[in-house]
């Protein structure tokens, strides 16, 4: 149950354990297997909203003299950063 309530928050820093007695071994297994690939989609995801900061802020810095865009960009890159951080890996 532990596991359920760490991998409905968004921690995938725990790995599952499967015990050969446990009676459910199979759907924990499955269990381990998701979280697994979950985990991999969300660091995924992670590398490529880094990217993509990288490069909002990139395009910020050269449009330094255009009015509010670089603003804009630099507020839109930061929201971007704070969906990339809501998951543990």
């Amino acid at each position: 149950a532990a596991a359920m309530q760490r991998l409905k928050a968004g921690d995938f820093s725990v790995p599952i354990r499967v015990r050969e007695s446990d009676a459910l071994s199979d759907f924990v297994s499955d269990f381990a297997q998701m979280h697994d690939g979950l985990k991999a989609m969300a660091a995924e995801d992670r590398a490529r909203l880094t990217a993509a900061v990288a490069d909002l802020e990139s395009v910020a810095s050269s449009l330094s003299d255009v009015g509010p865009a670089p603003e804009k960009i630099r507020r839109i890159a930061q929201e971007i950063r704070g969906v990339g951080a809501r998951y543990e890996l």
